[in-house]
């Protein structure tokens, strides 16, 4: 019967364990569990025996080896992996015909990121302190390779 109790904790740590390593990345009840189970089948088979324990012990770590060998070898990680590729690139604009001082109008709300019109582009902006409604005229303090800071000259509303 202790043996059965051993083997169920070490084959249920593993179990976890892989579940962890796989499917939940992280740490999670099932990595915590599966230590808690490997542990327990561990100390429970040294509360028996030493010998029983240096047996659990050795069959854990190679039981989880081989198991963690065969998982990625098999297909299965081929099913849930992701195979597409982001090749998208950042939006940029033409920094050369924004300078700072020059004057627009808000496009979109910048809370505290939004979009603004100026000189006829409509680019990405920050603005640093404080919420800028839409319609309201702005005027560019930094420009950026991605985007604009702003502050609020008036409301045009």
């Amino acid at each position: 019967m202790d043996i059965i109790i051993i083997v169920s904790l070490l084959a249920l740590g593993i179990v976890l364990l892989l579940a962890e390593i796989f499917l939940l990345p992280g740490i999670t009840i099932a990595g915590v569990g599966g230590a808690l189970a490997l542990g327990g089948g561990v100390i429970y088979a040294f509360n028996i025996d030493t010998l029983y324990g240096l047996y659990a012990v050795l069959f854990s770590i190679i039981a989880l080896g081989l198991a963690v060998f065969y998982f990625m070898k098999s297909k299965t990680l081929e099913k849930v992996s992701l195979h597409s590729e982001i090749d998208s690139k950042v939006e940029t604009f033409d920094a050369a015909k924004i300078n700072v001082g020059d004057k627009g109008i808000a496009v979109s709300r910048l809370a505290p990121m939004g979009k603004v019109m100026v000189n006829n582009l409509i680019v990405e902006a920050k603005s640093l302190f404080e919420f800028i409604d839409e319609k309201d005229e702005v005027e560019i303090t930094a420009v950026n390779s991605t985007n604009v800071e702003v502050i609020r000259i008036k409301n045009l509303q």
